[in-house]
């Protein structure tokens, strides 16, 4: 039995996270919140976006892409 924590289906979310983090248009405040949020839907698909956020000159988003990305592996 799987439990659900989220009201939404959750390959809808890893979806849009996937769209948003590999948008290299977004602003860093956007980025910053999808990247820490992409460590609540730890999935291979986000690897790409989160890579993008990795290279972030932002400390902050990289950090929380650090997360992420090890929460994921």
């Amino acid at each position: 039995m799987q439990l659900h924590f989220y009201k939404c289906d959750s390959d809808d979310v890893i979806i849009s996270i996937s769209n948003i983090l590999e948008n290299p248009l977004i602003t860093k405040g956007v980025r910053y919140w999808v990247t820490q949020l992409a460590a609540s839907f730890p999935d291979k698909k986000l690897i790409n976006g989160l890579n993008i956020s990795l290279s972030s000159d932002d400390g902050d988003i990289y950090e929380a892409a650090v997360i992420a990305l090890d929460i994921i592996k």
